[in-house]
């Protein structure tokens, strides 16, 4: 890519990691790539719960010098794939099976109404439980439909959420793991908002304007992407 000046222009990522249990947030930048090399050097050394999406950069979670990590899929990413196919029902059926699992789990709130830690862990391992084996067989069910193309939207949606469906019991495994990622991609938010207006001079320059601050080791981690501009001068 070129500006009307002629001048390169080479899209970038500023990467947000979120700390589920301190607040905490960190920005960086890392010469404009979204690769699993930057994600694992990043993470190096942190052991807890790491809730993402399917994006491949992650694969590695779980095995090797990441084997301290365990995966937590978001929800909301899974549950999305069925609701942009509005004009299938069997897809808005599923959506709204997924949004029950919401419905339940606020219904409680750890600290409000003498609601404790342990009275919520064994709510959630009871509904999660009926509402998991419901959706699982509705999946189940679409997976086994005869001629059916293999890129059929509802048949994908359906193959990704059963590629992370091992995963998603642990969720509700811990009385505080979120059901999605939702925080670090309302956080990201503020720079997917400004991001058309975002150019910068320099790689060194973007990793500055990353605003880093420190990420210490939570119990439960977050992360996400979103795409800026350096302009090579």
């Amino acid at each position: 890519m070129a500006t009307p000046s002629g001048r390169k222009i080479k899209k970038g990522y500023i990467w947000v990691f979120v700390g589920m249990t301190t607040g905490l947030v960190y920005f960086f930048y890392d010469d404009g790539s979204r690769s699993a090399e930057v994600f694992e050097q990043h993470i190096k050394g942190f052991n807890g719960a790491f809730q993402c999406d399917f994006y491949s950069g992650y694969r590695h979670i779980g095995i090797g010098e990441l084997c301290g990590i365990k995966r937590l899929p978001c929800l909301q990413h899974i549950k999305r794939k069925f609701l942009d196919l509005k004009d299938n029902p069997q897809a808005q059926e599923i959506a709204k099976l997924f949004g029950l699992l919401y419905h339940f789990e606020h219904k409680h709130r750890i600290g409000k109404d003498g609601w404790t830690a342990e009275k919520h862990l064994e709510w959630r391992q009871r509904y999660s439980k009926a509402m998991l084996k419901k959706i699982h067989m509705r999946l189940m069910d679409i997976k086994a439909r005869i001629g059916v193309p293999p890129d059929d939207p509802l048949l994908a949606a359906t193959e990704h959420a059963l590629r992370q469906w091992d995963e998603i019991p642990s969720i509700f495994a811990s009385p505080t793991y979120k059901l999605d990622n939702n925080e670090v991609e309302r956080i990201n938010r503020y720079i997917s908002l400004t991001r058309r207006r975002l150019t910068i001079g320099s790689h060194s320059g973007a990793e500055a304007a990353a605003c880093t601050t420190l990420l210490r080791s939570p119990a439960i981690a977050a992360a996400s992407t979103s795409s800026t501009t350096s302009a090579t001068l």
